[in-house]
């Protein structure tokens, strides 16, 4: 499979993450992420109202990414029928980003805003709780 398309690969999306002022440029979030029956986690229901707000295409595959390479190939398929940039959602990072690799898909790891001022927020209540403690 060789493709031009673009994929952004993420960890988890945040309802933060969607909106006019981030800048979100995806036309589809899908999400690979299972429990270990490979059943779909349950979503977030306002995230998936904001990603509809901003017309992105939402849809849940639950997939192992070590799986099948046949599998995986479907995986692939269903991602390029997506026009424009597409955000995938997967547990299994590493492995999904080798995957696309090897059939010439370039990647890139999506920088989430809202785990970065989660981060912020807990490493400045560290530093208040350590000043508090001196």
């Amino acid at each position: 499979m060789t493709n031009t398309m673009r994929v952004t690969i993420a960890k988890d999306l945040f309802v933060e993450d969607v909106s006019c002022v981030t800048d979100f440029p995806y036309g589809a979030v899908i999400d690979l992420r299972s429990d270990a029956h490979l059943c779909a986690r349950p979503v977030n229901e306002r995230l998936v109202k904001r990603l509809r707000n901003f017309f992105v295409q939402f849809s849940q595959i639950p997939t192992d990414v070590s799986a099948v390479p046949a599998v995986m190939e479907d995986v692939l398929s269903h991602v390029a029928h997506h026009d424009g940039e597409v955000l995938v959602l997967t547990d299994q990072i590493v492995e999904f980003r080798t995957l696309c690799d090897r059939n010439n898909v370039e990647t890139r790891i999506f920088n989430s805003t809202a785990a970065r001022l989660s981060v912020v927020a807990k490493h400045a209540q560290t530093e208040s709780m350590s000043h508090q403690a001196a």
